[in-house]
């Protein structure tokens, strides 16, 4: 059914080269596929000069002090947001001098396990009695949340080309992600325009440790992802891509 389907347009669109690829396992022709990456508007979302930085996390009751991670997703057990607070409850063992921001919502989602909003519900209770954790719902201006923000966390299990890497792109963070199922070659590379995390909570703690004390390197990624999305997910660019593959002969 599915290689029916997909043999009766001209163009089957994907986002990235790897979902591409399992596309064409189906028996669906290369010449059929374009590669069309998702586009972010990176006049939208543009890193915050220090002012702005400092009025927004005023304005949001966001310590101005300490270094900002921020997730944006649901709250939900594919997004693996109870393992990553277990690896800032083991940071702050550690050290305090930093805060998490979770924008989002917790859902009773089919993909979750029997018992995850219940461990989720006791996670959460527990970093934010400890201080370092902040949870806002989403919002239509969530640019606002990666303006204040230093660095961005995502550790999902399975993803097409996900709008928040790029947003955070955009806005000049550092990048630290997890190689998820589906995730693309196209973001650039470990240690230039993102930082890799693994499975192991462990491991991921020293990996954000050492970062929020190595400003250089730091201050490298964040541009490096910068320039990332201004050449190659600028939303103008992406438009245009399809434009031209509706007027194509």
């Amino acid at each position: 059914i599915l290689y029916f389907l997909y043999s009766l347009p001209n163009y089957i669109v994907s986002s990235t080269n790897e979902l591409s690829n399992d596309i064409m396992k189906l028996g669906v022709s290369r010449l059929k596929l374009r590669i069309i990456n998702n586009g972010v508007d990176i006049n939208r979302f543009i890193k915050a000069s220090p002012n702005d930085k400092l009025r927004l996390r005023k304005a949001f009751s966001v310590n101005p002090m300490k270094k900002t991670f921020i997730y944006v997703g649901l709250f939900i057990d594919r997004k693996q947001v109870v393992e990553l607070l277990q690896i800032f409850k083991k940071l702050f063992l550690i050290r305090n001098d930093f805060q998490l921001l979770m924008v989002g919502h917790e859902m009773d989602h089919p993909e979750n396990k029997k018992n995850f909003l219940k461990i989720w519900d006791k996670e959460k209770n527990i970093c934010l009695k400890q201080g370092w954790l902040k949870i806002f719902p989403f919002s239509n201006e969530i640019e606002k949340y990666f303006r204040m923000s230093d660095f961005f966390v995502f550790m999902s299990k399975l993803e097409g080309m996900p709008n928040v890497i790029l947003e955070a792109m955009a806005s000049q963070l550092v990048i630290l992600t997890n190689k998820f199922d589906g995730f693309s070659k196209d973001y650039g590379k470990n240690n230039e325009e993102f930082i890799l995390l693994s499975n192991d909570i462990n491991n991921n703690c020293k990996i954000i440790n050492n970062i929020i004390d190595n400003a250089d390197f730091s201050n490298l990624i964040a541009k490096n992802a910068r320039t990332k999305a201004e050449v190659f997910f600028d939303l103008e660019n992406t438009i245009n891509e399809y434009i031209e593959l509706f007027v194509k002969k």
